[in-house]
């Protein structure tokens, strides 16, 4: 992994970075979950969160790209800063990672979340935070390793398509 430097995307990067983002957000999904919907609205939904972010890119969130000796793009993070829903506190928040399947297990995740720990300390957060999906294991060891420890978990059920209306809230 020597070969692989972290920068900073140029205007070039940005349509390899949105593909891998919404790849990163379908595959997240259950399998189950993946059958009741579609990769579209996942897309839809995904190009509406990255042009909110890209915005205020440099300005509250940024992005690391990793690039081969080849001038390749093999892997990106994209971090941010979030306010807790439980305690109000804003902390650092991994809003994305990705690693090409060719670099994959050979340390460049590792070095892209150390570059985002980097970056959160040197803008003053106090803490760092990110979602993983349950079923992706790797990714959940290496978050591990570097010590993260879960928080809350996030849990759905699925209704059943019922489409009911709330009333009499105040």
């Amino acid at each position: 992994m020597a070969n692989i430097d972290l920068g900073f995307p140029t205007d070039g990067d940005w349509a390899w970075i949105t593909e891998q983002y919404v790849e990163t957000a379908w595959d997240s999904l259950t399998e189950e979950r993946q059958h009741k919907t579609s990769k579209k609205v996942v897309r839809d939904c995904t190009l509406e969160q990255i042009t909110r972010l890209i915005e205020k890119h440099g300005a509250e969130n940024q992005v690391f790209i990793a690039r081969d000796n080849h001038d390749e793009l093999v892997g990106f993070i994209w971090v941010g800063q979030s306010r807790s829903g439980f305690t109000g506190a804003v902390q650092a928040y991994i809003l994305s990672v990705y690693v090409t399947e060719a670099c994959r297990g050979q340390g460049l995740g590792r070095r892209l979340m150390l570059r985002a720990e980097d970056w959160a300390r040197e803008h003053n957060f106090k803490s760092i935070g990110l979602g993983v999906a349950a079923h992706n294991v790797s990714a959940i060891t290496l978050y591990e390793k570097l010590g993260y420890q879960p928080e809350t978990m996030r849990m759905v059920k699925d209704l059943g398509g019922s489409t009911a209306t709330v009333t009499g809230l105040v």
